[in-house]
């Protein structure tokens, strides 16, 4: 049943590739058209943890090597480290480094 429904949603995809400099509004399109993308470009995970289903700590200590330096625990702000600890269920109390401290350790787990 998916496999089909992702033929129709692929005609209008032709249209951005054989028009002319189309594809600059293909992320309007995507913006209005929320199901226009064939499955294969849904994300799993991003609809896992949508729905609140749990994250294991490996699925994200896999992604978290993907992300650049700016995004590590290191050089991440204040507000978003006190955001990370409430997430994980970690009481945001003290400093910054034993906050980056908890959380290291919190996933490690």
């Amino acid at each position: 049943m998916g496999t089909i429904a992702d033929i129709f949603r692929l005609v209008p995809f032709a249209v951005f590739i054989i028009v002319p400099f189309m594809e600059f509004l293909l992320p309007v399109f995507l913006k209005l058209f929320l199901n226009m993308l064939p499955s294969s470009f849904q994300d799993k995970m991003k609809e896992q943890v949508r729905t609140g289903a749990p994250v294991f700590n490996g699925e994200i200590l896999s992604f978290a090597k993907l992300f650049n330096d700016e995004l590590t625990l290191d050089n991440i702000s204040r507000p978003r480290l006190i955001n990370m600890c409430k997430y994980r269920g970690i009481p945001p109390i003290g400093t910054d480094n034993c906050l980056r401290f908890m959380l290291r350790r919190k996933l490690q787990r």
